[in-house]
């Protein structure tokens, strides 16, 4: 008897749990890569928004805006480490505010739902 190759077949059965952990693991590093796109944009937004024209600007909260990536790359957490970056950002009653961390939040936001969004369909 001959056998050709059209009366071979190969099936492989139980992949579908292999797949879709495969396919989320491949997600997952996704997510992370759009965490961390995204935290590095809004600290270059922040700093670019934390020029201050009123009072003695020294540029020291500008320079002390830090980006730490945490919960294994989940999440992303921008700050300024000045003590009174909060002065700044909402004023006081002697000091008019010159916000620049939720100006540069909410031009990230949008484009981090973007990004998730595109990731999911």
């Amino acid at each position: 008897m001959i056998l050709l190759a059209a009366d071979i077949s190969l099936k492989v059965v139980g992949t579908a749990g292999l797949k879709k952990k495969l396919e989320l693991i491949i997600k997952k590093d996704a997510v992370k890569k759009i965490v961390r796109d995204n935290g590095t944009q809004l600290q270059r937004k922040m700093i670019n928004k934390a020029v201050f024209t009123k009072g003695y600007s020294t540029g020291a909260t500008r320079r002390s805006i830090t980006m730490q990536i945490g919960d294994g790359g989940f999440s992303v957490k921008v700050k300024p480490g000045t003590h009174y970056a909060g002065y700044l950002e909402r004023g006081t009653r002697l000091m008019d505010k010159q916000p620049f961390v939720l100006p540069a939040l909410k031009e990230q936001k949008v484009k981090f739902r973007k990004d998730l969004e595109a990731l999911v369909k």
